[in-house]
């Protein structure tokens, strides 16, 4: 495969594709896609325009970024997937503001980032993915679109600051573990209207005992 750079860059030959980023990089209106690990470990890398023109973030692509703080995203625009563990320990990350169009967003995309307190989740999305903020002590701005049908295992725990999240009554599945650990004084409270729920969401109000299984068990309203 040939390669050209470009605004710092490094990319495929027909510049849809950046393969390898550094800190200085200013990503062409031209890129597709931000490839796998792209920017991995890049500790000194502080902040990044994301172009209109992207469509598909890959794993890891911005894993371990430690000083990146400022993420600008499009109000508009083509992103429609982000990838698992795309921005996963990433400590100085504060606030993330999602587009509008963005409908898959991986497991652990915002992982271990410990003073991200701020996210706009977009309507376009339907799941919470597998610990999608695992880790992320001190989110506490944050609701859940009406859209969301799904919240995964692991999706919130160790979010200390979740108090008061109000899950709509569009999700039917919440799997295990999803808030543990989370919000001390208001608790999370799970509404009636999910149908299946894990094991473990004793941080949590359920109008039900919750199954010990590893499995997801029927959440009947009395």
């Amino acid at each position: 495969m040939l390669f050209r750079s470009e605004g710092n860059c490094c990319l495929t030959k027909d510049r849809k594709t950046l393969v390898f980023g550094c800190k200085s990089s200013v990503i062409p209106a031209s890129v597709e896609t931000i490839g796998r690990s792209a920017f991995q470990w890049c500790e000194t890398l502080s902040g990044i325009n994301i172009p209109a023109s992207v469509v598909s973030i890959q794993n890891r692509a911005f894993y371990g970024c430690l000083a990146l703080r400022n993420i600008g995203f499009p109000d508009s625009g083509n992103l429609r997937k982000i990838g698992a563990d795309s921005f996963s320990h990433c400590p100085s990350l504060r606030v993330i503001t999602l587009p509008d169009g963005v409908h898959e967003i991986g497991p652990g995309a915002f992982a271990e980032c410990p003073y991200l307190w701020s996210v706009r989740i977009p309507d376009s999305m339907s799941c919470i993915e597998e610990g999608l903020f695992f880790g992320c002590e001190r989110l506490s701005n944050f609701s859940l679109p009406d859209t969301i049908s799904e919240i995964k295992r692991y999706a919130f725990c160790g979010c200390h600051n979740l108090e008061g999240l109000e899950i709509p009554a569009s999700v039917a599945i919440i799997g295990s573990y999803s808030f543990s650990e989370c919000g001390r004084r208001e608790r999370v409270k799970i509404p009636d209207t999910v149908r299946l729920i894990g094991r473990d969401v004793s941080s949590c109000y359920s109008p039900v005992e919750v199954d010990e299984d590893d499995s997801l068990a029927p959440n009947v309203p009395s």
